[in-house]
């Protein structure tokens, strides 16, 4: 039952559509609308045709190209044969064997002093009163980092 007054209410709609009458000039929107599309048409005509022109034009080109290469390398001038020798035996280097279970006495081991290394050096050695204000100017507090707290207060 309730299909048939759907089917009614559509119905009804659908036929005040009906009763309207199409704009004036509408043939002739249409009309008009389909000959520009021949013009455009046309063009992408031309359009198409020039394509596969330059297209040919370019393989031509190419195979053209490829074909006027010679077939064989410009000759190499050499030297005239000469006897062969002997290869010189070439010297083989052992690489030393290492020792992994020696461990240097002193790590890291020792290296040259760099020049600042030795300006500084030369510097507490000629005025070591200076050098014994300066380090007691500084003082580095020691480091307090309070316990977190799970609860979510701190």
């Amino acid at each position: 039952m309730q299909d048939n007054e759907l089917d009614r209410i559509l119905d009804g709609a659908l036929a005040g559509y009906s009763d309207a009458t199409p704009l004036a000039g509408l043939e002739q929107r249409v009309l008009n609308r389909i000959g520009s599309g021949k013009r455009n048409r046309r063009w992408l005509r031309c359009f198409q045709v020039a394509g596969a022109m330059a297209a040919i034009l370019l393989l031509g080109f190419v195979a053209l190209s490829l074909r006027t290469r010679p077939e064989t390398p410009f000759p190499i001038a050499t030297a005239p044969p000469q006897r062969a020798l002997a290869p010189a035996p070439i010297p083989r280097r052992i690489p030393a064997r290492r020792n992994l279970d020696r461990r240097p006495d002193k790590f890291p081991s020792p290296a040259p002093l760099t020049t600042e290394e030795r300006t500084l050096l030369a510097l507490i050695r000629s005025a070591p009163e200076t050098i014994k204000m300066a380090s007691a100017a500084i003082e580095i507090p020691p480091i307090q980092i309070p316990p977190l707290q799970s609860d979510g207060s701190q």
